[in-house]
């Protein structure tokens, strides 16, 4: 049994490159409401292009994980599933402004920490 094995680190980082694939998404429509405290949401707007560019890359680089770690077509229905779920979390909690980037890198390294050890 290995303890660190690649397909144990995959799935969290497949979930958190569509996290950030989807807020940088979010970020650059037009109707979403603009953060002036955090400097990274201002490049987002400011930089319209590249903040496209960049969401699209990381969905791609998770339906790449996520091929890698479950095959073809399971990879493929769990991105699928997964980014329906974490598209509707943004929409839903990003304009209320309940988690900050703490709340969510905290999230992320549990579910890495229960990733290793189980």
């Amino acid at each position: 049994m290995e303890l660190l094995s690649l397909e144990n680190n995959m799935i969290t980082s497949s979930l958190l490159f569509i996290l950030i694939g989807s807020y940088f998404l979010y970020k650059t429509s037009n109707r979403a409401r603009l953060n002036e405290n955090l400097t990274i949401e201002k490049w987002m707007q400011t930089n319209f292009k590249i903040s496209k560019y960049a969401g699209i890359v990381c969905f791609i680089a998770a339906l790449i994980i996520a091929v890698i770690v479950f095959g073809r077509t399971s990879g493929i229905l769990f991105w699928l599933v997964s980014l329906l779920t974490i598209l509707s979390l943004v929409v839903i909690i990003t304009p209320l402004q309940e988690l900050s980037y703490k709340h969510i890198l905290i999230i992320f390294i549990i579910l890495f920490a229960f990733e290793l050890t189980f």
